[in-house]
């Protein structure tokens, strides 16, 4: 999998984390994009967890922009919607990466995992197709400033620094015997993997924002190894 580790941190993973790929499967996979809960979503109703404790990074691209009036101006259709589920406050970045454009769409009210869609509270209305849905608590530990956003360069209250990332180093089971609960894991935050072991729903090389966070981690930096690819 990893064919250099050098350095690796502990971590707890809040019980209700789900595989990236599959939000009904409470496996987490090697080398699963990791990043630090660093802000609590403002927004009523949405998923809280603990601060510092660390959740899969959840993404993917927008497909088709939302067009239309009234609740059309909603609905956004993503390449997949495995990471996301209802409850969690989310946001759209440009895709050209830190700099670029930021909204908030509030909070997703409903996932049609059939037909790759998501509503949200505030309009999408006017998203470009390839920017980026994420989840806000741990958005690949960017701050917004403004409309823009960025990498995080801050500590937060509680001494933890946000710009920390990492990939997963083993499976992490969250049910253990049927009960979910929180975990224990390792993170490895400098080391060298291929591109396409990389546990996430498109290469990393085709994720720039990811890229730049695993270069740019205050923690380390993870080198991804670029293979052709057909």
């Amino acid at each position: 999998m990893f064919s250099n580790i050098q350095k690796i941190l502990g971590i707890t993973i809040p019980a209700d984390a789900t595989d990236p790929k599959d939000h009904l499967d409470f496996t987490l996979k090697r080398a699963t994009p990791m990043a630090p809960v660093h802000t609590q979503s403002q927004t009523q109703g949405a998923t809280l967890h603990d601060l510092g404790s660390w959740m899969p990074i959840r993404r993917s691209r927008i497909a088709t922009v939302a067009v239309g009036g009234g609740a059309a101006n909603k609905v956004t259709t993503l390449d997949d919607v495995e990471p996301f589920k209802v409850g969690d406050h989310v946001g759209s970045l440009d895709v050209g990466g830190p700099g670029g454009d930021f909204d908030d769409l509030g909070l997703i009210t409903a996932v049609d995992y059939t037909l790759n869609t998501i509503t949200t509270v505030a309009d999408a209305k006017g998203l470009s197709i390839d920017n980026w849905i994420v989840v806000l608590e741990n958005a690949d530990v960017m701050e917004v400033t403004g409309n823009n956003w960025g990498l995080r360069t801050d500590f937060n209250s509680d001494n933890l620094n946000p710009t920390s990332v990492g990939l997963l180093k083993e499976v992490c089971a969250m049910g253990v015997n049927g009960d979910v609960r929180m975990q224990d894991a390792e993170v490895v935050v400098e080391g060298r993997i291929e591109d396409e072991q990389v546990w996430f729903n498109v290469l990393p090389t085709v994720d720039q924002i990811l890229l730049t966070t695993l270069h740019e981690s205050a923690s380390g930096e993870i080198t991804i190894i670029q293979r052709p690819h057909n």
